[in-house]
C-alpha cells in the first residue's frame, strides 16, 4: 500500500500527526508531509485510519497496483457510509459547505 497526500487540499487539522507521526508531519504552514509512503504492519493500520480522519480528504491509499483503496469514509462499493452523508467538512478555501446553501452572503 501506498499513500500521499494532496497538500493543495491539506487544511493543517493534524489528525494524521496525531494518529501516526512516524509517517506524516506538518511544515511550517501547517500542511501535511508524507514522511513514509509505503507503512507496512500495524504502522499501516493506523494510516488507514489517520486516512478515515482527515477533515478535507487530503491522503489518499494506493493499492500496490495503483489502484485507490478505501479509507474508511466509503465502502468497498465505493458508496458513502450512511453517517458520512450530510456532515460538513471544514473548508478555508471559501467554497460552498453545506450549511451554506441556499443562504445569501453578505457583500464584501
Amino acid at each position: 500500500m501506498r499513500v500521499t497526500a494532496n497538500r493543495d487540499v491539506c487544511i493543517g487539522a493534524g489528525q494524521c500527526v496525531l494518529t501516526e507521526p512516524a509517517v506524516f508531519d506538518q511544515d511550517d504552514d501547517g500542511t501535511v508531509l508524507v514522511r513514509l509512503d509505503r507503512p507496512t504492519g500495524e504502522t499501516a493500520d493506523r494510516v488507514r485510519e489517520a486516512v478515515g480522519l482527515c477533515p478535507s480528504g487530503a491522503l489518499r491509499l494506493d493499492d500496490d497496483r495503483g489502484r485507490e483503496r478505501p479509507d474508511g469514509r466509503e465502502r468497498p462499493d465505493g458508496r458513502e457510509r450512511p453517517d458520512d452523508r450530510g456532515r460538513e467538512r471544514p473548508d478555508d478555501r471559501g467554497r460552498e459547505r453545506p450549511d451554506d446553501r441556499g443562504r445569501e452572503r453578505p457583500d464584501d
